[in-house]
């Protein structure tokens, strides 16, 4: 069963993070997979953009090296 949330404001509590910090990982493109828009209602797949947070941040640190 998927586990979403909806809009800006529920991304940014599901990763703990502000609503404007949470509109600039979306605009980024990390989280396209798991984010659906339709006009101005977001839908993203909560379990989908964790596993993608994860792997983005494993290619962050490397690049830091």
């Amino acid at each position: 069963k998927r586990h979403l949330v909806y809009g800006l404001a529920g991304l940014a509590k599901l990763l703990g993070v502000c609503k404007a910090t949470a509109s600039s990982i979306k605009s980024s493109g990390i989280l396209d997979p798991a984010i659906s828009q339709h006009g101005k209602v977001i839908v993203v797949d909560a379990d989908l953009a964790l596993e993608l947070m994860k792997i983005n941040k494993r290619v962050s640190n490397r690049r830091k090296r």
